[in-house]
């Protein structure tokens, strides 16, 4: 792939994880219209019937599309900065899918977001978001189309209850209700 096509690949990957996660509409809960307009319409059509599951898989894994990208739950937290810090790479490379070269930008970003429960600031504390993947760059959705991108990045959380299924984050604040899932470790 040339310089100029690389260097489209990232910057559209970089909006990609910009609008999930940096959003302050879509972190705050609402809707997430600045995500969803990047993407190819087959990706959307899944994100959207997958964005208000509660359903688990066999294995115990969400079946729900919104851990693509960062969404606290309504009213869980209220935002103690503006500020989110990021650290994190992309690196590009080619694969082959059936014998198409396909352009691949993998990436491994962390988010920290420091939030308070809505009326208690003592109880702020830090949300760390890790978010890995790819995002695929070919024609997926015609053939003629345009170099399109195929999203497939999915967060890890830390600091947040581990029972629920809604996708939403619930920051699991210091002196909040103890968590109704028993740790895996010490």
């Amino acid at each position: 792939y040339s310089a100029a096509r690389v260097r489209s690949a990232y910057e559209t990957t970089r909006e990609m994880l910009i609008a999930g996660n940096l959003d302050w509409p879509t972190l705050r809960g609402g809707a997430p219209k600045a995500f969803e307009k990047l993407l190819i319409k087959s990706e959307l059509k899944q994100f959207l019937a997958g964005l208000h599951s509660t359903k688990v898989d066999k294995n115990g894994e969400e079946e729900n599309t919104r851990g693509w990208i960062t969404t606290f739950a309504p009213g869980s937290a209220k935002f103690v900065t503006t500020v989110v810090k990021v650290h994190g790479t992309m690196k590009a490379s080619v694969i082959h899918q059936s014998g198409t070269p396909v352009l691949r930008i993998t990436v491994d970003y962390i988010f920290v977001y420091v939030v308070e429960p809505p009326g208690d600031p003592a109880d702020w504390m830090r949300v760390v978001q890790q978010q890995t993947g790819t995002v695929d760059f070919a024609r997926f959705d015609e053939e003629g189309g345009s170099f399109e991108p195929w999203y497939s990045v999915s967060g890890t959380t830390a600091g947040v209850q581990c029972a629920t299924h809604d996708g939403y984050i619930h920051p699991d604040y210091p002196s909040g209700p103890p968590d109704t899932v028993q740790a895996s470790g010490k």
